[in-house]
């Protein structure tokens, strides 16, 4: 049996587990360093996905999220108490959905915000060094699929910018829900890779093994736990279960079955 996180496209299940999100790891688009206070570490302004991302799983599938772009605004609050002076850093270079971007060069005690682009592919390159502007392999301008902005007060949500702290990475939020760009949005599901939980075993010839592991000869798969069950060859595949609830966590029941009709594998 397997839970699976739906994004808004068919996420792939194969051999027998998925990791949904992997360990963030600090990934800096000027400057990356330990959070830990002392005069050896690094002041840095950082964003986490996780603040942003919500119920979106950061995973290697169409529809899913995959990369994302930082733009950071500062303000130095001592130039004028009314107007306090503004200014952006270049933006971060795309970077992956399960990393951090920190930024260096910050000033503490100045207040920064950030915007946050995110994409659909990976596939991505600036059209200048510190640009927003993405571009594909074909110099074609990208557009971000969905956007949002941390640390921005509006509305009563409490937010305020995040003030640079020496010697320590502190981190731009809390951000507002994602808003969808998309013009056209895949369909929610889950897709089964038969053959990589086949592994290593073997399809049936039709005829029964004297000894050794049975040879598969089909798969049954069920969404649990009132779900469909679909079937499918040794070798062959089954339609994705779409019109699933993104964000919601389904439960699949697989079993492999012998040439006789029993239960090889489950």
């Amino acid at each position: 049996m397997q839970r699976i996180v739906t994004s808004s496209a068919p996420a792939r299940l194969s051999a027998l587990a998925c990791a949904l999100v992997g360990g963030l790891t600090a990934a800096g688009c000027f400057d990356t360093g330990s959070s830990v206070a002392g005069k050896s570490a690094p002041t840095l302004v950082g964003v986490d996905p996780a603040d942003f991302l919500g119920d979106l799983p950061c995973v290697d599938a169409e529809g899913a999220p995959r990369t994302y772009v930082v733009t950071l605004h500062g303000e130095d609050p001592e130039a004028d108490a009314s107007t306090p002076q503004a200014f952006d850093h270049p933006s971060s270079p795309p970077a992956s959905c399960s990393r951090i971007v920190t930024f260096g060069y910050v000033i503490p005690g100045n207040r920064y915000t950030a915007e946050i682009d995110v994409y659909e592919t990976d596939q991505l390159t600036p059209l200048a060094s510190g640009s927003r502007v993405m571009l594909d392999a074909n110099g074609n301008r990208v557009s971000k699929s969905w956007s949002t902005q941390c640390g921005v007060e509006h509305d009563g949500n409490g937010a305020r910018p995040a003030i640079s702290v020496s010697y320590r990475t502190v981190y731009v939020k809390p951000c507002d829900a994602l808003t969808d760009l998309r013009t056209t949005k895949p369909s929610t599901g889950i897709d089964v890779d038969l053959v990589a939980l086949r592994g290593e075993k073997t399809c049936s010839s039709g005829e029964q093994p004297d000894a050794g592991d049975p040879p598969i000869n089909g798969y049954q798969v069920k969404l649990l736990p009132q779900g469909e069950v679909k079937s499918a060859s040794c070798d062959g595949d089954i339609a994705p279960y779409l019109d699933l609830t993104p964000g919601s966590r389904y439960d699949l029941g697989v079993v492999a079955l012998a040439s006789n009709g029993d239960i090889a594998y489950s």
